[in-house]
């Protein structure tokens, strides 16, 4: 069993194909090459020479074994950007992107950045919310560094939302 779980954004400008689009928030990982990596590596290690030989000591056939996948993501596309999503399963939509330069439009919101072992959960209300001003001294250090986080965003209405902020585009 193979449980992945991953977060991709949508960059038009990568690719030809939808597939292609989704791409890893610092731009290093992309959803094609982590199918390939699936399919011609990892997949394929059952039936390695070096695993054959462990599960023969085992008394195991490999082909008793069924392989499967647990795929998860949460994508998020760019901000105020309509796109018409055919392949891609609409409840993994969880927010936006914004380039650093453009967060300006923002400025009478709150926001937090989680921890990156809290970006699995769902925008939480019991929060120490930052001002706008703390929020942006806190992202350039991190964009300067070329690393795009997960922020949550509470508007003026109350509506909250996940969101990376990228140091590119």
């Amino acid at each position: 069993m193979e449980i992945i779980y991953k977060f991709y954004l949508y960059d038009s400008s990568i690719g030809d194909a939808e597939i292609d689009h989704w791409i890893g928030p610092n731009r290093k990982d992309s959803l094609v090459k982590k199918l390939s990596k699936l399919k011609d590596k990892q997949l394929p290690l059952l039936y390695n020479p070096f695993t054959k030989s462990v599960l023969s000591n085992l008394a195991i056939d490999p082909k008793d074994i069924l392989q499967r996948v647990l795929f998860k993501a949460q994508l998020f596309t760019p901000y105020k950007d309509q796109i018409e999503l055919k392949l891609i399963n609409k409840n993994c939509l969880k927010g936006f992107y914004i380039p650093v330069d453009d967060i300006k439009q923002f400025s009478s919101c709150k926001f937090y950045i989680p921890n990156k072992a809290d970006w699995l959960m769902e925008v939480q209300t019991n929060v120490n919310w930052m001002l706008y001003n703390s929020f942006y001294q806190s992202i350039m250090s991190l964009v300067s560094e070329k690393r795009a986080p997960l922020c949550w965003i509470k508007f003026p209405n109350g509506l909250m939302q996940k969101f990376f902020v990228v140091w590119w585009g």
